[in-house]
Parts: structure tokens; sequence; C-alpha cells
């Protein structure tokens, strides 16, 4: 069941198949909670053979159904039954527990007996241990504990904080373990040529644990069993039934794979928003992100504040209870700085990692800036901006006497931050190579990273138009003042009129990066850009070595360093291109703004499960019917801030905003699109129904009306 590529999330309990980790290579497969791996291996036997899979159908993020039927098997009475005779149906359900529901039916002429055999185990790994980071200690699993109808696995940490997970059959079996070799039995492994397995793996041995089912059957005779598998996290704040069910805007269009897309995506948003022990919020991304994060929560929250305001608010509150209090190098916490991811595993718990939380990004501080503004100024709610307008002014500190490094009104950020866990470039691109110089050689920090200073601008900029609308001039007047001194700074450090481009970053020196990068486009978004650069900028973005048919690339294909097989150096993520797209509308640059929406939906449709990735590699179509963007090996999926892309994409061809307490559209449509309708807009205290269509005079008309 654990080793098909098969991925479920209700809340914060999720299953990870048969997918790559991003450091150590092993396999995901298995159930997760909280950071720590409570099944790493559940599988059906027949007669202690493994079923044929027939096929698996995922029906929706908490449901899917595995079909399987009988190996070559030799029977309790000697007799043969060939491969196909006996159908075996797994209905798989996520809740608060995982629930297998089984189903064996015969289709043979004779009676056939034979055992069923569920064999599993727990090894209790912590996701950080499974993605490769070494651990120099580990607590112990205990012997299984059992009666008729219930297994108990069981792991005491180093802590001495127990997790458990226990195992529950609806009728009675016959139970068996032994102490197998890890290796041996953890699917995680087994795929890895010799001379790439680690050479120890931890735990060394793990409980497996056989339950036998005898099974006699008459011709179209069934046979059911039912599991059920209860995870219960070492002590902490209980896990909640369900996540929070926040009111989302419909959005449906003429197009009828457009709209396949938007339902894809709004679906893998609401499996991703998660009540965890801090608040609710959307995580990152599955497997290795089901966590609160900083930067990929709030980006996910500005993309789709336009249909859930709720995620947005949830999203504020939830970092602003973890916003950093006090100087911690060990965390790099410092006061008023918004973290960037919060774990809750042994390994956060005995400080082999620093996230409890970790506050190593330069720009989650930023953006919670941005969103809590532009959230203010979308919902018009007073009262959230007096709630969170402390945590503001913390923030608005911080970015002054912390991020500001030398006094120039850049953010700045160090690359030399040892130890387990920590992240050199502290930005989105935050892989070890992503910034380099044009002929190559590394750039070496400090750092100013050019979309983080949008960010800052951004923030500034709008929420002095917060300050302004609920009456204090002063400080709209103070942020105005910041946000003029940015913008003059990245005009004039940071834009390279010969390649109508801002550098990707200054080094320590003070010195451009001046490679084409997508890191610039995020100025667009930020409208921080003059009319003239901006424009420009657009265009920029859109040309040969940037932009393929499957979007923009993240590194332009002329760059010494460019690799389309990399993470940050050539390939192309759909949360960049949303930002770089949004923006060209914001400029009023219709046509390279569709150009990016296009590229999206096509890679989109052109994917089976019709869902964006986190990215893919940067190579053009191939042109074959059977095209489609070449995969990145460790790509999470779903993915939040690839989810909302084209929802918030969608946003920026409406025009879609918020002005003197009314919801405002002006909207541009594409030649191929006939008619957008959004119901249950929420926005400046009020709902509303927006529908954009075009008349028999090809004229875009919208008419916005409260519901």
């Amino acid at each position: 069941m654990l080793d098909y590529n098969l991925v479920l999330k209700s809340n914060e309990l999720f299953t990870a198949g048969n997918t790559e980790t991003d450091g150590s290579r092993e396999l995901a497969n298995g159930l997760y909670l909280r950071d720590t791996r409570h099944l790493s291996y559940l599988i059906l036997t027949m007669n202690g053979l493994r079923t044929e899979k027939l096929a698996i159908t995922q029906e929706s993020m908490t449901d899917a159904r595995i079909v399987a039927s009988n190996p070559f098997l030799t029977l309790d009475d000697d007799s043969r039954l060939v491969p196909q005779q006996v159908m075996i149906t797994e209905e798989i359900h996520l809740d608060r527990n995982l629930t297998v529901d089984i189903a064996i039916e015969s289709f043979t002429m004779q009676p056939c007996s034979f055992e069923v055999g569920i064999d599993f185990t727990a090894d209790f790994r912590d996701l950080f241990d499974i993605r490769g980071f070494v651990r120099a200690e580990r607590g112990h699993l205990n012997d299984p504990v059992w009666n008729a109808r219930a297994c108990r696995l069981s792991y005491t940490g180093i802590d001495q904080r127990q997790a458990m997970t226990e195992v529950r059959f609806d009728q009675d079996a016959q139970f068996e373990f032994e102490w197998a070799e890890a290796r041996a039995v953890n699917l995680a492994l087994t795929h890895l040529p010799p001379h790439l397995r680690p050479t120890k793996v931890e735990p060394d041995d793990v409980p497996m644990v056989s339950a036998a089912f005898p099974v006699s059957l008459e011709p179209r005779g069934v046979w059911r069993l039912s599991i059920q598998v209860i995870p219960v996290p070492p002590a902490g704040p209980p896990m909640r039934e369900h996540p929070e069910l926040w009111p989302t805007a419909d959005l449906v269009t003429s197009d009828l794979l457009l709209n396949h897309v938007l339902r894809q995506s709004t679906s893998d948003l609401a499996a991703l928003d998660t009540a965890f022990p801090n608040g609710s919020l959307c995580a990152a991304g599955i497997p290795w992100f089901v966590a609160p994060f900083g930067r990929d929560s709030l980006i996910a929250a500005l993309q789709t504040l336009h249909v859930t305001p709720q995620r947005a608010i949830s999203t504020l509150r939830t970092l602003a209870s973890l916003q950093g209090a006090v100087v911690d190098e060990r965390k790099e916490e410092e006061p008023g700085k918004i973290p960037h991811e919060m774990r809750y595993g042994e390994m956060a718990r005995m400080k082999e990692v620093p996230h409890t939380p970790y506050y190593g990004s330069i720009d989650a501080t930023p953006l919670w800036l941005w969103i809590f503004a532009e959230t203010v100024l979308w919902t018009g709610d007073q009262a959230l901006f007096d709630e969170l307008r402390a945590n503001a002014e913390r923030a608005l500190a911080w970015c002054r006497d912390y991020g500001d490094l030398d006094g120039d009104c850049l953010i700045e950020y160090r690359t030399d931050h040892q130890g387990a866990g920590k992240i050199s470039h502290q930005v989105w691109k935050d892989s070890f190579d992503s910034l380099n110089h044009a002929n190559g050689a590394p750039a070496v920090g400090p750092i100013a990273a050019v979309e983080v200073q949008g960010y800052a601008y951004a923030g500034y900029r709008r929420l002095a138009a917060c300050a302004a609308r609920f009456g204090d001039s002063a400080w709209a007047e103070e942020l105005n003042a910041r946000a003029d001194a940015v913008q003059r700074v990245v005009e004039a450090k940071f834009w390279i009129e010969a390649d109508a481009m801002y550098a990707q970053a200054l080094d320590c020196d003070k010195r451009p990066v001046t490679v084409p990068n997508s890191n610039a486009g995020h100025l667009l978004a930020c409208e921080l850009p003059a009319p003239d650069r901006g424009i420009l900028l657009a265009h920029r973005m859109c040309a040969r070595d940037m932009m393929t048919e499957w979007g923009i690339r993240t590194l332009g294909s002329n760059a010494v360093r460019y690799n389309p097989l990399s993470y940050h150096n050539g390939s192309i993520w759909p949360h960049d291109n949303s930002l770089i797209g949004y923006g060209c509308f914001r400029y009023r640059q219709f046509e390279t703004g569709m150009t990016v929406i296009r590229a999206l939906i096509d890679s989109a449709l052109s994917i089976d499960s019709c869902r964006l990735p986190e990215l893919y590699c940067g190579f053009n179509r191939m042109g074959i019917a059977s095209d489609t963007p070449l995969p990145y090996p460790v790509s999470c999926s779903p993915q939040a801030w690839a989810a909302g892309s084209l929802p918030f994409l969608l946003r920026g061809m409406l025009g879609l905003t918020v002005d003197d307490g009314a919801l405002v559209c002006q909207p541009w449509l594409p030649d191929w699109l006939e008619q957008i309708t959004l119901t249950n807009v929420e926005g400046a205290g009020n709902t509303w129904t927006v529908t954009v269509s075009r008349d028999a005079a090809a004229s875009v008309q919208a008419t916005v009306l409260p519901a």
C-alpha cells in the first residue's frame, strides 16, 4: 500500500509515495505526522507473495483505491491458482487516522483457500533523518504489543517522549514479529545500488509484524478486512480533527480545460491548509514541507487573497505568534523577525536542527509586511490592522536595525551561517549555487537580493496606504519616505541599462550580479520600477533566453551557469512566473502577461493530474504530441505557491483591486476566453459577484455587484 506513489493528506497527517528525497535520495514511502514517519511499511500478501497491481485511482486528497490481482499461488489443498483469478481492492481513506478497507473477490469456478498477510512496521524516523541529516544518536524501538485484533508499535526518543502507532483489525489475527534488518524491509533503501546505500542505517533493526488471516472463498465469494492505523504523536498539543475550512470564491471560465486546472489548484490549496499546533496556514508542500513556513505560506496567501482572504488572515496571525523576540544565533532569531520554518519532530526538540522555529530567511519579514498591508486593504478590516499593528512595527524595526546591515536602505543577508539545517542563500533561490556573477564566480555575502528590496518597498508603500486610510498621516508619511528611499537605491544600483534588467543582487562589495534572472521580475508585482523601466523589464522577461513554452526560466540560457536540470539555475518555477506575470498586468503589458498564463496552463494540462508541481526543468517543447515539461526529480507536489499561481495570474488579468470600500475590476481577456465569473468574493467588507465577458462588438465588459 505504501510502496505506490500515492500522496494523501488530511490536516497534519499525510502519506508520501515512492518519491526521492532532496538529500539522501531515499524514497519517502510512509505515513507521517509532525515530522515523524509513523508507518514505513504496509504490505498485503497472499501466501507470502505480493499481489500484482492493476490500477491506482486517487479520488481526492483523502481517498484512493488500489486494485490488484493474485500472483501464481499454491493453495492450501496443493492445487494451483493462476494469476488474475482473484481481485483485491483496497479502499484507502485518510482523516485523523489511516483506514484501509480490503475486499478480496473470487472469479474462479472452484473454492480456494489461502492466507492473507498484512506485514507492517514503523521506524519512527525523523523527516530530517530521512532527508539525509546526520544523527549522532537515536532513541530505541520497543517490542510490539498486541491482542487478538490490534498491535501497537512504539518508539522512545532521546528525550524520553514516546511516539506510537496502533494498527487495528476488525477480525482476529495471528500475530508474529521479528527484528528485521532495516535495509531489507525499508522500501526507502532497496532501490539504491549497493555503492550508494548508507553504510549504516538508523535504526539498525525494525520490528516487522505479520498479521495472518485464513481465507476460504467460494466461487464469486468476497472476503473483507478493515484496517485502521492510528498514529499518536509524542506529548504535545493534540491534533485537530479538521483544518479550518475557509470560505473560497468560486471561479468559473468559459474554457473547460482551464476550469479543470483551477479546480485542481483549489483542491490542492484546501488540502495544504493545515491546523498546526501554532495556528492554521497553508503548508508549503508534500512530502518535505508540511510545516508552518514564512515565505511559502505568505506568497500562497498573497496569491489567493482575492478568493480566500481568511487564509491570509490566519497566516499572518500564525506567523506573528512566532515572531522573533531575542537574539539567538543558533536559530538566527532577532527581535521582530518573521520565522522561516517551524518543526515539531524529535530532531527539532533535541536541537539537532534549529527549527523551533528557524529564522533563516531574509525575505519572510518584508513579505509579512506586504501581505499584512494587502490583506488589510483588501478586507478593509481596521480591527485586523489594530490587532497586528504592533507586530508590523516590530517587523519594520527589524528591517531597519537588523535587516539593513550597513545603513544603505537595503536588506542584506550573511552567507556564513554554519550548522545542520542552516541555509546559506536566505532567499527563495536558497540552493548553495544559486547566485553567481556573469563569469560564473559565486557571489560573496553579505548579499542584497533584488526581490527582497521589492518586497520591502511594497510593504512600506502599501502599509502607508493602510495608515493613511485609518487616519495616521504621520506614520503614512514616514512609511512612504522609506519606500521612496528603497526605490531610489534600487533604481540607481540595480538597473542594468544595457540589458533592460535589474541585477539579481549586490554582493559584499556592492557589485551587481548582472546575469539575466527571474528574480528581477518580482519587482513588477511590487510595482517598484518606474513605468518606462517596468515595461522594458516585462518584455525582457519574455525574451528568448528567459521564456520557454512552459514558462520563464530562473536563469537566462546565455548565462555561464545556466543548467535547465538544476534547482535554481535555469529551471521553471510556477510561483516565480506568477509574480512576474501578475506584475506584467500591473504595468498593463497584457500580451506578456498572457504569454505567462498560457505557458502555465499548457504545462498543467500536459501533466496527468493537471497539477502544477513546485518546479520543472527549463527546456522548451520538443514538438511531439505527448510533450510535457521534464520533471525535476525531487519537486514537491502538491505545492502551495505552485497551486496559487494561476489564481493569482487571473487576478492580474482581471485587474481586481479594492478602492474606497468597493471592489474594482479593470479586466483584459485573451481572444480564446469569452467569460469569467467569480461568485462569493469577499472584499471591502462585502461579498461580491464579478462577471467579465466579451460582447458582440468584441468589447470586454465587467459587472461587479454585491451578492
